[in-house]
């Protein structure tokens, strides 16, 4: 079963993740929700990391992906896996 919550240490790490992340790689978001709340909506980078004066990403931003084929994959595979162990 899924958990229902997270308690401020989880959603603290889960931060740290993003934050560390985005030593690599530009602006990084990450959302968990279940199909009645949002658990965690956190997001850490610069928006451009190609302009060392660039703005930090926040929630209201919307960024193109040029291909996301990975990223659909990845979320069907991760659904059919939660959907063969429920």
């Amino acid at each position: 079963m899924a958990p229902t919550s997270l308690d401020t240490q989880q959603k603290a790490k889960l931060q740290q993740t993003l934050d560390d992340l985005t030593q690599v790689l530009p602006g990084c978001f990450l959302t968990l929700v279940t199909p009645t709340e949002t658990l965690f909506n956190g997001q850490s980078g610069k928006f451009d990391m190609l302009k060392p004066d660039s703005r930090e990403v926040t929630g209201e931003d919307v960024m193109w992906f040029a291909s996301t084929t990975k990223l659909i994959t990845s979320v069907c595979k991760f659904i059919l896996s939660f959907a063969e162990s429920s």
